[in-house]
């Protein structure tokens, strides 16, 4: 569900992950060593070792983990607690864990057993088979397999909260902007598998909740699952609660995520165990059979596993309702979850015929770019996989000649293709772009690139340098990360690092639309606009003391007035999309009015901008200072600003979310 709380640009935390201390050896010195062998003995032992330490050095509640290995379960075992004030602990078998966005491969596979029978078409628009109509936007039309593949093209829309909570046909009535052409780039879209869901219910002719259930969860034998946002009855006693820091003891309420999701959500429903787990990962490592029952048949397997779709050159394909996460050589499908203390993960080795199956009930500690859960789920499959598939390292290319020039090609800031867009929030990203995430590729005279944690999903929070060992192909300074450009006409267009799966991509922003030119200028304009209506005041304070001359008189006097009320109105107009920015307006229910308001407030210091041009002509021409002169072009060219960047960055739009 990768759902962003509060807002998608503020919500990234991190931590350094303890694991990595915790286990027995290094990732690199497992490069080229002999395989441990992957048994159940080894397995527990090895996990036993590891996990613990990483839940206490990270502080995390629990972790529930479960193997799959040859068409047998190897190991399903818990640690730490689901309920620490109870002193409940983890049991594979019976705590229920939230898997976040995980659920979307079982709406995936839902849509894929209708495919399977005729009723749905991966390649047909989905306009055939929804009772509204989505916008055509661009000349393609938007398929299924553009929403399972994340290529549809949606804008990322805000979390809100509603209370009650929407239900699935008005969460998908609320159609998020078009912003690229379907098939082109990814942008990951919770509100892409949701419509795909709720597709699945109006030609199954069942809630989707209840269609995975007798179609996927209850054939499966998963007893102790559940696809619904608000947990059955049977279950709730066995569910894990969720925390933030293990040592507060705090539970984080999941309201706040029943409220931002539908009642029925595709993209997130699911809570399950490690050992239920067990039986979905065998079905899809065995060709879609589990015992007697075939989920999907085996040439529907290997389509919905295949590449789909790839957004750049080199970089990891998307498949149908799943990622590619290939790893020291290693081909690894799977997806995973993340919500507020809930994290969870799949991944499947298909070639070994593996699974490994994490999920956790707490968030951990923040020190860096992702909370501490998040790495330590990645971090712990990746030594799983040094440990019982070793590849040797691959040596360290030589730098290739063109590393100077492409260096310089490549820098820049770019933003994430999962960006929101038409509507005031595209200006409150920009500014905590600039503040907060500065996402800028940076250039060495050695030839290297620098790139920040933000933009390459770095899990330690630090910048990497990488050296280009061809084309536009760049491997990190003494590890082996990689990074890929798509190059368009002699320009970088996008980058992508395989430090993630391919769910979106960081694309090139030009000068003009760049929070580093933008956000300056922006804070230069206000800086004006402020310091004139201070010296307005002090000026008229003067006045009534005897202490300045008087104020000009007939149409210079007019207009002087004129320009320093615009500059007022701009003042304002700034300090209320501050407010809006610091409340966390689109995150907010009801705050449509208020934004109306500032928008309005707008569209005057437009008009304003025009008086401020009009007096700045006219203080030129009078008899006036050179530096009243100055400071009137100086505040029609603050207004003029303001006026340009409403309209770009979309703070006065029609469109709101």
């Amino acid at each position: 569900m990768r759902i962003v709380f509060r807002s998608i640009v503020t919500s990234c935390a991190a931590a350094i992950l303890g694991i990595i201390a915790a286990a027995p050896v290094s990732a690199q010195s497992l490069h080229g060593s002999s395989a441990a062998r992957l048994d159940r003995t080894d397995l527990e032992a090895w996990l036993d070792g590891v996990v613990p330490f990483a839940l206490q050095e990270d502080d995390i509640a629990g972790l529930a983990v479960s193997v799959v290995k040859d068409g047998e379960v190897l190991l399903a075992k818990g640690y730490g607690y689901a309920d620490i004030d109870k002193r409940i602990p983890i049991d594979p078998a019976r705590t229920v864990m939230r898997a976040a966005s995980l659920s979307k491969t079982f709406t995936a596979t839902a849509v894929m057993q209708l495919v399977e029978q005729g009723k749905l078409d991966l390649n047909r628009n989905v306009n055939d088979y929804l009772d509204f109509k989505i916008p055509d936007t661009f000349a393609q039309p938007i398929t299924l397999r553009n929403l399972l593949t994340h290529t549809a093209g949606f804008e990322e829309t805000a979390y809100r909260r509603y209370s009650p909570p929407l239900t699935l046909r008005q969460h998908v009535l609320m159609i998020p902007e078009r912003i690229y052409p379907p098939g082109e780039i990814t942008a990951y879209s919770n509100y892409g598998l949701n419509l795909a869901g709720y597709i699945v219910a109006r030609v199954s002719g069942e809630p989707i909740s209840t269609y995975i259930e007798r179609h996927v969860l209850q054939p499966l034998g998963m007893a102790h699952s559940a696809f619904e946002m608000i947990i059955p009855p049977a279950l709730r006693p066995f569910t894990a609660k969720n925390y933030g820091l293990a040592s507060s003891d705090e539970i984080l309420s999941w309201t706040p995520v029943l409220e931002m999701m539908p009642t029925e959500a595709p993209a997130g429903a699911l809570a399950t165990t490690a050992d239920d787990m067990t039986r979905f990962m065998l079905a899809n490592l065995q060709q879609g059979r589990y015992g007697d029952f075939q989920l999907l048949r085996p040439q529907t397997v290997q389509l919905m596993q295949a590449p789909a779709f790839v957004p750049i050159p080199g970089a990891q394909p998307v498949s149908l309702g799943l990622f590619r996460y290939d790893y020291q050589g290693h081909r690894i499908i799977g997806h995973s979850g993340d919500g507020e203390g809930a994290h969870s993960d799949m991944r499947l080795l298909p070639d070994e015929r593996v699974g490994v199956f994490i999920a956790l009930n707490g968030d951990g500690a923040s020190q860096g770019l992702f909370p501490a859960a998040l790495n330590l789920r990645s971090k712990l499959f990746e030594r799983f996989v040094d440990r019982y598939f070793p590849r040797p390292a691959a040596p360290q290319e030589p730098a290739a000649d063109t590393a100077k020039q492409h260096a310089q090609l490549a820098a820049g800031e770019y933003i994430w293709s999962r960006q929101q867009k038409g509507d005031y929030q595209e200006a409150l990203a920009l500014i905590i772009r600039f503040l907060v995430l500065k996402p800028n590729i940076r250039a060495n005279p050695d030839g290297t690139i620098e790139t920040p944690a933000f933009l390459t999903f770095q899990q330690n929070g630090r910048s990497q340098r990488w050296r280009e060992i061809g084309p536009f192909v760049w491997r990190e300074v003494g590890g082996d990360a990689h990074l890929v450009m798509k190059v368009v006409q002699g320009q970088v267009r996008s980058v992508w690092s395989d430090q993630s799966a391919s769910f979106w991509v960081d694309l090139r922003v030009p000068l003009l639309w760049s929070a580093r030119f933008n956000v300056p200028l922006l804070g230069l304009a206000a800086g004006v606009l402020l310091l004139t209506v201070l010296s307005w005041s002090f000026a008229a304070v003067a006045r009534q003391c005897g202490r300045q001359e008087p104020r000009l008189a007939d149409q210079p006097g007019r207009a002087y007035r004129l320009g320093r009320l615009a500059a007022l109105l701009g003042t304002v107009y700034v300090l209320a999309w501050g407010v809006a920015l610091v409340a966390d307006f689109p995150s907010t229910v009801g705050v449509a009015p208020w934004i109306r308001l500032f928008q309005l407030i707008g569209l005057l210091c437009v008009i304003g901008a025009g008086v401020a041009v009009w007096s700045a002509w006219l203080s030129c021409r009078a008899r006036r200072s050179l530096w009243a002169k100055a400071w009137s072009v100086m505040v029609a060219l603050a207004l003029l600003y303001l006026a340009w960047f409403s309209f770009a960055f979309h703070l006065l739009s029609v469109h709101l979310q």
